[in-house]
């Protein structure tokens, strides 16, 4: 009895609550560390850090072009607000295209034994038995059996994902786009409204002369862990356009 009230008393002292915390420490450390370097948190930072240097490439030519009078810095503070919020999700409906509509497949082989005709199985001696297997051996030789065990392109999955991103996807990322600059530049429901009506087809005309090429580009010849990468960098380029959209909304 006395040993349990002490035990008590021992958790409840802060010295004991210190030493907890302590050993519990390097394991949130841990944590944290396996939560920085996973493939969405270093996505949505390199989505970030472009999406602010394309902003501010398109206020340099915004400046150099007099359709704005003064560097803006609550835009760019915007932009990056933007990218994290809206990275996760991209991130997860990329994961969710690939999942779905897998880009390669492995081609059915089947291991199949030559075979000789029933009426010549009835030879006499087994070096005629082994002349007719070599003679029906496969004509398929090292190379091609390698090649044909490689994984193939899929191509009616390839152009589904290319059609649903580039226009389920282009209509959901653009429409959260207006709404939330909108917002963050405290327009009214009524001229959000207006924004998402009158800029966001011109936004998905526009972006169909980037996103399919770099779509397929993304999906046939770019290795799964270098597309998000792949897709910042386009990014950067697209992020100039959409930045010179948010900089003619006003606000």
């Amino acid at each position: 009895m006395f040993s349990i009230a002490r035990a008590s008393i021992e958790r409840l002292s802060p010295r004991s609550r210190r030493a907890s915390e302590a050993s519990q420490r390097p394991h949130k450390i841990s944590k944290l560390r396996t939560l920085l370097s996973s493939p969405i948190a270093v996505g949505t930072f390199q989505a970030t850090l472009l999406g602010v240097i394309s902003n501010v490439v398109a206020q340099a030519i915004g400046l150099y072009r007099a359709k704005i009078t003064d560097f803006d810095p609550i835009e760019i503070l915007r932009f990056a607000l933007f990218n994290l919020l809206i990275s996760p999700p991209v991130f997860w409906w990329q994961v969710w295209l690939e999942d779905t509509f897998p880009g390669f497949y492995e081609p059915v082989t089947e291991d199949t034994e030559p075979t000789l005709p029933l009426d010549e199985l009835n030879r006499d001696t087994d070096a005629d038995l082994n002349a007719d297997v070599e003679h029906a051996a496969p004509l398929m030789g090292p190379a091609a059996a390698e090649a044909s065990a490689k994984p193939r392109l899929h191509i009616t999955y390839l152009v589904i994902k290319v059609v649903l991103d580039c226009t389920f996807g282009a209509l959901w990322y653009n429409t959260v786009f207006l709404v939330l600059m909108s917002v963050l530049k405290g327009f009214s429901a009524g001229q959000v409204w207006e924004a998402v009506r009158t800029e966001t087809l011109p936004m998905m005309l526009a972006g169909g002369l980037v996103w399919p090429l770099a779509a397929v580009i993304n999906f046939v010849w770019i290795p799964v862990e270098r597309r998000v990468v792949w897709y910042a960098a386009v990014g950067l380029i697209w992020g100039i356009y959409i930045s010179g959209v948010s900089l003619g909304m006003g606000g």
